[in-house]
């Protein structure tokens, strides 16, 4: 039977590590039924780490093209959300 720190020990195991990212593609990835695919777009595909532009980490995510053009994408709304409660999580078990 689980108790109280079991809970939060598997809640840390499941969220902490997509949560401690400053990039949201590895987020979108793990996330795709929820966030889309980001690599449904031929022309620009998510950079990874290697971001040169500053995109809005709470909204959005950073792409580039074959000319190495980068850009923001804008996440879809349900994704914004799951992001917003991963890094409240975070914050949360980092307080204890």
């Amino acid at each position: 039977m689980l108790n109280f720190y079991s809970i939060q020990t598997l809640l840390i195991v499941i969220f902490l590590p997509q949560a401690r990212s400053d990039d949201n593609a590895e987020f979108l990835f793990a996330n795709a039924k929820i966030c889309g695919d980001p690599f449904s777009d031929p022309v620009w595909i998510p950079t990874l780490d290697m971001c040169n532009i500053e995109c809005d980490k709470d909204t959005e995510y950073c792409v580039e093209n074959e000319d190495l053009k980068q850009e923001c994408k804008k996440m879809p709304d349900e994704c914004q959300q799951l992001l917003l409660e991963k890094r409240m999580l975070k914050e949360f078990f980092e307080e204890r």
